[in-house]
């Protein structure tokens, strides 16, 4: 073979009628993806916008920040407010004293009104008798009413709380600020980009079911166990038997597996018809979800030990 042909030898492996095919090929499987997206009468915006409720993520924010900010004030005025236990005090190298945590009370407080917002927006917006997506473009790229205002209220919640756990040295842990930060990227693209919108109702709405019950125990933990009797352990139960649910069984069990198996269907078909330029937010909240199940079930760990303690 001479030195002229076997230059050209590796442009001609593929000759072109084998290009025009693979051209082709492709060409078909843009347009069965479009078809498939059309005949699914997904809602897909032509290009990402800010939706017209934007400024409730601010507005939501300020509240937060001015009821907090209120709480605190209106506290520090009350005399017999239980003291905390020393654990929670900073002893400036002295043995640690119980006292006073106004900050931390107030923060329970305020996060009691988002918390339990989610949680019932959440239950009501799979309850509501809408039909819920059934096919994977469908629950990856669908948007159905209700969902983008718990996306809103998340955002200004996770920002808000990964501010305050920033500033207060008690919740400034590296797993709780990477959590919120997560948390806090993850429904702001999905609601920026109308992506996993049906995803982000269970995983930033209805699993904070298990957090309500959370915060009152959080709460009288901070105040000394000011609260006792069967009531304060059946809401401890309560907590242990939501957060198993929630966070283990329906997360890890069966939202997980099947955000995985609708983004890899979603991935073949060919993103970038479905979503141009989005491919990325889909294989991001997925590695995403595989960190905060991580947690969930660093936490339920937590949970069993303390619980095996007390018993």
């Amino acid at each position: 073979m001479s030195f002229h042909n076997w230059r050209r030898t590796p442009l001609t492996r593929f000759p072109p009628n084998q290009r025009m095919e693979k051209a082709k090929g492709d060409r078909a499987k843009s347009t069965l993806a479009a078809d498939v997206v059309a005949s699914e009468a997904v809602m897909l915006p032509s290009e990402p916008t800010n939706h017209p409720d934007q400024g409730l993520v601010f507005n939501f924010f300020l509240f937060m920040a001015v009821f907090y900010h209120l709480a605190v004030t209106q506290l520090r005025e009350y005399d017999d407010l239980p003291l905390s236990p020393a654990e929670f005090c900073d002893s400036g190298g002295k043995k640690p004293q119980p006292c006073r945590r106004e900050d931390l009370i107030a923060f329970q407080l305020t996060c009691f009104i988002p918390l339990t917002t989610l949680a019932v927006l959440g239950l009501k917006n799979w309850a509501s008798g809408q039909k819920l997506p059934s096919s994977p473009t469908e629950r990856i790229y669908g948007c159905r009413p209700g969902e983008r205002l718990i996306l809103d209220i998340t955002q200004a919640f996770q920002f808000w709380d990964l501010l305050m756990s920033m500033l207060i040295p008690h919740h400034r842990t590296p797993i709780m600020l990477v959590h919120h930060l997560l948390a806090f990227l993850v429904s702001w693209y999905a609601s920026r980009y109308t992506t996993m919108l049906h995803y982000s109702v269970f995983f930033c709405a209805i699993s904070e079911v298990s957090s309500v019950p959370l915060c009152f125990m959080d709460l009288n933990k901070i105040i000394g166990g000011y609260f006792e009797g069967w009531w304060v352990e059946a809401i401890k139960m309560s907590f242990v038997l939501l957060f198993f649910v929630f966070r283990v069984v329906l997360w890890m069990g069966k939202f997980t597996p099947r955000l995985f198996s609708d983004s890899i269907y979603c991935l073949e078909l060919d993103t970038e018809v479905c979503r141009p330029g989005l491919s990325w937010h889909v294989k991001f909240f997925c590695a995403v979800c595989l960190v905060l199940g991580g947690l969930q079930l660093y936490w339920m760990g937590l949970i069993i030990q303390l619980a095996l303690q007390e018993m």
